[in-house]
């Protein structure tokens, strides 16, 4: 022997060689041909984890390091010394190394050697085979005997495909094995022939030229009556199962031919349905086995046929297709047999099998293709559904039995042994309606409908079946099992399951459930209760079968199709109140169950889960615009505060729960927790009423705002989902709420703003945990760090409102330190803006550990806050903000160069803040500059000034052109000039809509046109018009009372002084003004004037609200456009104030007007809501949901209520977000086309930017967009035919609504 062999010993070498083979036996069994199984043994290493501790491996690791292991060292110490190659790299010292040992002489010596001795272990193992894997064979066989014959819940009956030991047979091997599985060879031969073939490959069978006869023989053992020789075949059967080869099929068509033998003609053994199943029979045992083996098959090839042909699938599907497509039809007198149907159910109630045929469109379109021309199988589902149903008998003393072991049927101890024929029945149709529910979630399976289940019979339609369902379910007489005890094969949740799997799509929830019929049936039960009538012999459906009937209709009503069709119909004649609809019914019945006012007649009175079911369901439609209008009438609202104010003094009143072991204390206790369940159930509906604006006034003026929002902010803390099927939490609702004065006031009481403010102090000034730190933290790129972007954007969408934020802050004083403690936290809003905000001081300076992260986030919140201008008029009046920004800018001044500012990211944000906060103007009429620094910028000198005093750089104010003093004829100035020379007093409604055609038509084709002096002429002689009109004008002419010496002593505030010195500074920018002296004495007369003339037809209101005390707080911004539009002519803003305050439009775009007005219902008007966000808000949401609704959407999700955004731009009348010229159109088209005209101009705004409110719901600062970006390119007249469009459509629900404010 040579040197190597000296090394790896005759013994080790051979031995290794052999536990190699054994231990890769299962890689060669798979492989289809010699060059699979020299392509895995060549990645042996990649497959194998035990690789690496083979003895062959280890051994010939060790040859490697001896042979080669000093030329390595000697090559690795050569290139150490030279100090180039160190510089040069280690993977090019690497690849000269690995040259080297390639082509050395070593390893070619070493390399064939040990091919040499290699080549002779695997001579001596073949010349000695039987003496050296004898005993491996031996101990193989006695696995398989045992695995075969040993137990029965082992054998191929099982889920598991079984492995047996290998060899290399070869054609004349094979040639023997098939002469052995002749039937006429005796049993001994061919069970020997059967062992052999369970021994081999079963690819090579499969692919072998003799698989003809293998097949032939296969299934002769199969029908064979001898156990051992049917068991066998299926061992075979269930080990080609393992393997994922495309000849599995042909073991796949083999099972499906035996079985179709068994049923065609059907076997004398095939029991009958009425006699049951008896597993005790051993052909029936057979027949199951078989049936296991291809159920367990069916479910797991979806998985791997995706790397097969398409024909595969193909022959496969039709394969089955003709098994499963075998039924009988009895004659006269005689009962049916089973079919293969059958069992399948027995084995696989659920369906399981045709769930993942039809879960990816591979295999399901060939699926559904030969349905179509095989319409068998679907007609016999269909057929048995529709018997089950009309006949209703369900084995109720078998149902706990039946439902424990379908799906795990066998023959060993402790297992049925038979299965009666109503037990059989119920399993097959709990087969059926698994197999119709996904059948009908697709098109083309919806497709085969209507079906014709028997001769001179009406088809079988998709609303047909799914009534005779529904009947199933509310039949009184089928019994339910207890909700909390409910089975998976309980026939109410099995129907229950069947119809909720339809409704989770929107698309088949429409098709299929969303029909009259189908809706009429569900609701029998409480129709039949409400009316006090009862079916089935006086019988009302149990308490779980109302629960379950909620549990389906709150599906329904889940998504937008479903919920329309609850609202108005079949029909869905949307924006209607039909008391056919089933939300009618639905909200009646919660009403009445609330009160207990149903007839005595039907019973006793619901539960509370039976009505919490329900009233779900109406929350569900509530909590939509669209929903409330629908159930308004109901006033639902008053009767769950009602009863939820009547539990909580029961509640109060119980006994506290002890711990007891008297019965008398545990039905205590037991009704206490039921208690407590209802009063959180009740509450948490009456919360939901706040997801709309018109929806928070309802349940403000229930009282119970303040509980409802507590218990929302202890959810929130808490992270949890507002319902089960909603899919966000409640960041929407919490804006709707903090839009409003009590909304906000109430989140402040329950401590969210503490909450909120400390979480994001632990963010920007402290670490998430209280860990030692070992790393600096990362410092952020972005001026809002992702760790505090969602902090920023709760606090941009809870201090969105000026109300809310005048609520938070008026008379908030900021605390005068001299110094700041680490550890302590601001609490409030107004400590979070003297710390972050107005940080002035060298101890807030200090106090900071991350100052300019933190003092970013908190110049980044005021700039979204300064957005609304009356929010600026506040924080600029009580905190003087424009001076501490420009004392910031100053000291960012260097020393040796005064008046230059060190451009920096916090210069640039205040130098933004600044700019955007003292000038006033759409996107053309004012230059903001940027608030960071791009790549181009950084290159180039900064070409926008900073400045650290006023007045403003005049590179931010574009030179605007004046107004023409030559006067421009067009059909609008024609128009009204005619009708002056007829000198006729206009009052004809008809000379009005001809002069809005012209004034529409006109903005529509030259918009630049119309303005100026021609739109001040409109507006004064439409308005005689329109106050002759009993529509348009709902108030009364109230006479103006106040004198001289009154309006000289009437001192207006702080914020409106300042508002006008704003409001003078935009007109002298427009032009309109020539005195800022003069325009400002006019504009203060106009505010006394206004503001007194309202205070006569206020009321005083007995409130804690600050908003509420006093005058309305902000300031006028339609007075002041009404007095710019009239270029500061006092005479004519006041007249033309004066008549237009009788006028429904008034209400709306002039925000005081209606401020604790005397015209408002008492609700109303004390509740510190605005009807600029509880109608026209509303009624945005209203439309917008039908009409744009992936942009309600984007709001939805980002947590953002477009109504408060529209409240937020109407407030101001859209200056700083529109250009002069449109925010005149936009007055004059309210007034002259009316006050609807105010929602649909929001919208077509929402319109125009639905791509840009999309990407920034992506990016997740939607709210930020909305606010402080100018909305560029609108152009009101561009939009008129879609604003027309909106008014066709929804000018008979808005109009109404907003003209009967003053109602109750």
């Amino acid at each position: 022997m040579t040197e190597t062999v000296e090394k790896l010993q005759e013994d080790a070498l051979i031995k290794g060689v052999k536990q190699l083979l054994l231990s890769t036996k299962g890689y060669l069994q798979d492989a289809n041909s010699v060059e699979d199984m020299e392509e895995t043994l060549v990645h042996l290493e990649e497959r194998d984890g035990d690789f690496h501790r083979y003895d062959l491996v280890k051994g010939l690791r060790a040859q490697v390091e001896e042979s080669l292991g000093p030329l390595i060292d000697s090559e690795l110490h050569r290139h150490a010394l030279d100090q180039y190659d160190q510089i040069a790299g280690n993977e090019h010292i690497l690849q000269q190394i690995t040259d080297k040992l390639i082509h050395s002489q070593q390893r070619k010596e070493m390399s064939g050697n040990l091919k040499q001795n290699v080549q002779w272990a695997v001579q001596y193992l073949l010349d000695n085979f039987d003496e050296e894997f004898r005993h491996s064979i031996e101990e193989s066989q006695a696995i398989q005997k045992h695995n075969l014959f040993s137990s029965d819940g082992e054998s191929s009956f099982g889920s598991s495909f079984n492995q047996s030991s290998f060899v290399f047979p070869n054609q004349e091997h094979f040639q023997h094995i098939a002469e052995n599985l002749e039937k006429s060879n005796f049993p001994e031969n061919r069970i020997e022939g059967l062992i052999s073939l369970v021994k081999a490959s079963s690819a090579d069978i499969l692919c072998s030229d003799y698989w003809p006869q293998f097949k032939k023989g296969l299934m002769h053992a199969l029908e064979d009556d001898d156990i051992k020789i049917s068991s066998l075949s299926m061992t075979f059967c269930a080990k080609a199962f393992a393997s994922c080869s495309p000849s599995t099929k042909e073991v796949f068509f083999l099972l499906v031919d035996y079985l179709i033998g068994q049923f065609q003609p059907p076997k004398s053994y095939i029991p009958k349905v009425k006699n049951g199943l008896d597993i005790n029979k051993a052909d029936t045992v057979k027949l199951l086995k078989v049936f296991r083996l291809l159920n367990e098959f069916q479910k797991q090839i979806p998985q791997y046929w995706i790397r097969f042909p398409e024909r595969f699938v193909e022959e496969l599907i039709e394969s089955m297709l003709k098994l499963i497509e075998i039924t009988y039809k009895a004659p006269m007198g005689s009962q049916p047999q089973m079919m293969p149907l059958h069992f399948l159910a027995v084995l696989d109630p659920q369906a399981k099998w045709f769930m993942t045929w039809m879960h990816g469109h591979y295999s399901r379109s060939i699926l559904l293709k030969n349905f179509e021309s095989c319409k068998v199988v679907v007609i016999a589902v269909i057929k048995h559904c529709m018997e089950f149903c009309g006949s209703r008998k369900v084995p109720f003393d078998l149902m706990s039995e039946a439902s424990d072991t379908p799906g795990s049927t066998g023959t060993g101890e402790g297992r049925r042994k038979h299965y009666t024929g109503p037990e059989i029945e119920y399993i097959y149709f709990i087969h059926s309606i698994h197999f119709i529910s996904k059948l009908l979630c697709f098109k083309h399976g919806r497709d085969l409908f209507p079906i014709t289940v028997k001769e001179k019979e009406e088809p079988v339609s998709i609303t047909k079946f799914l009534v005779s369902l529904t009947q199933l379910l509310t039949d009184p007489t089928v019994q339910s099992l207890h909700p909390h005890s409910q089975g998976v094969f309980e026939l109410c949740y099995l129907v229950t399951e069947f119809l909720v799997r339809l409704c989770q799509c929107d698309d088949v929830s429409e098709i299929c459930m969303c029909h009259d019929d189908v809706t009429s049936a569900l609701l029998s039960p409480i129709a039949h209760w409400l009316d006090g009538s009862s079916d089935q012999g006086g019988n009302m459906a149990s308490e779980t079968t109302r629960v379950y009937i909620g549990e389906i209709l709150s599906v329904v009503a889940s998504n937008s199709r479903g919920r329309r069709h609850l609202l108005y119909g079949e029909r869905e004649e949307r924006f209607t109140r039909t008391k056919s609809a089933p939300a009618h019914t639905i909200t009646e019945f919660v009403c009445k169950g609330l009160v207990k006012n149903l007839p005595r007649e039907s019973g006793p009175p619901p539960s509370c889960y039976v009505i919490e079911a329900y009233m779900y369901v109406c929350r569900q439609l509530y909590s939509t615009c669209e929903g409330l209008y629908v159930l308004y009438p109901y006033n639902l609202h008053t009767v769950i505060s009602n009863v939820w104010k009547a539990t909580r003094r029961q509640l109060e009143n119980a006994k506290t729960p002890t711990p007891s072991s008297d019965n008398s204390d545990d039905n205590e206790h037991a009704e206490s927790r039921e208690l407590i369940f209802w009063e959180e159930t009740l509450k948490d509906n009456l919360l939901n009423f706040a997801t709309t604006p018109k929806g928070l006034l309802l349940l403000q003026q229930t009282g119970a705002i303040d509980d409802c929002v507590s218990y929302m902010c202890s959810r929130y803390a808490k992270r949890l989902q507002v319902s089960k099927r909603e899919k966000f939490g409640y960041g929407y609702m919490i804006s709707q709420v903090a839009g409003t004065t009590p909304g906000i006031v109430a989140l402040d009481s329950s401590g969210f703003f503490n909450n909120l403010i400390r979480e994001l102090w632990s963010t920007l000034e402290c670490d998430s945990e209280d860990n030692f730190v070992y790393t600096p933290r990362i410092w952020p790129i972005d001026p809002i760090d992702k760790s505090a972007h969602k902090y920023f954007m709760s606090l941009v969408h809870t201090l969105s409102s000026f109300p809310s934020v005048y609520e938070l802050l008026r008379g908030g004083k900021l605390p005068a330190k001299d110094s700041y403690g680490f550890r302590e936290l601001p609490e409030t809003v107004v400590d979070l803006l003297d710390r972050l905000i107005v940080v002035n001081t060298e101890a807030k300076i200090h106090s900071l550990f991350n100052y300019e992260q933190s003092h970013i986030f908190g110049l980044r919140v005021l700039s979204a806050m300064v957005s609304s201008l009356d929010v600026f008029l506040l924080l600029q009046t009580q905190y003087d903000i424009h001076n501490v920004l420009l004392t910031g800018q100053e000291a960012n001044c260097p020393e040796d160069r005064q008046g230059e500012i060190i451009v920096d990211m916090l210069s640039l944000e205040r130098n933004y803040i600044l700019v955007k906060s003292y000038l006033i103007g759409g996107p053309s009429e004012r230059i903001i500059p940027p608030r960071e620094l791009t790549q181009i910028q950084m290159k180039k000198k900064f070409k926008y000034p900073l400045f650290s005093c006023y007045p403003v750089p005049r590179e931010y104010s574009p030179n605007i052109a004046g107004r023409s003093a030559m006067k421009q004829e067009n059909e609008l100035s024609k128009f009204l000039s005619e009708t002056t020379k007829k000198n006729r007093h206009v009052k004809s409604t008809s000379w009005l809509d001809k002069c809005s055609k012209v004034f529409l038509n006109l903005m529509s084709s030259k918009p630049e046109t119309v303005k100026g002096s021609l739109l001040t002429e409109l507006l004064e002689k439409s308005l005689p018009v329109l106050n002759n009109s009993q529509e348009e004008a709902i108030f009364p002419q109230m006479e103006y009372t106040g004198t001289d010496a009154q309006l000289k002593s009437y001192k207006l505030s702080s914020i409106k002084d300042l508002g006008v010195r704003m409001a003078v500074r935009y007109g002298m920018h427009l032009k309109v003004l020539t005195s800022s002296a003069e325009a400002a004495e006019n504009l203060s007369q106009i505010m006394k004037q206004t503001g007194y003339f309202l205070k006569q037809q206020q009321k005083h209101v007995d409130s804690p609200l600050r908003t509420m005390q006093g005058e309305y707080v902000g300031f006028d911004w339609f007075a002041a456009t009404i007095f710019l539009m009239m270029n500061g002519h006092v005479e004519r803003t006041w007249k033309f104030l004066y008549r237009f305050s009788c006028l429904a439009s008034s209400g709306y775009l002039w925000v005081p007007r209606l401020y604790c007005s005397m015209h408002l219902p008492p609700g109303l008007m004390e509740s510190g809501i605005s009807p600029l966000l509880s109608s026209t808000g509303h009624n945005v949401e209203l439309v917008l949901q039908a009409e744009l609704p992936l942009v309600y959407s984007a709001f939805r999700m980002s947590g953002f209520a477009p109504s408060q955004i529209c409240y937020h731009w109407l407030q101001q009348c859209f200056w700083n977000y529109l250009d002069w010229l449109d925010i005149c159109h936009y007055v004059c088209v309210c007034i002259l086309r009316g006050v609807d005209y105010q929602v649909y101009t929001c919208v077509a705004l929402l319109k125009y930017l639905q791509r840009d409110i999309l990407q920034h719901q992506q990016d997740g600062d939607l709210a930020v967009f909305l606010k402080e970006e100018s909305i560029k390119g609108f152009r009101l007249g561009a939009h008129l035919d879609f604003i027309y469009q909106l008014q066709q459509k929804f000018r008979k629900t808005i109009l109404p609504e907003m003209l009967n404010i003053t109602q109750p």
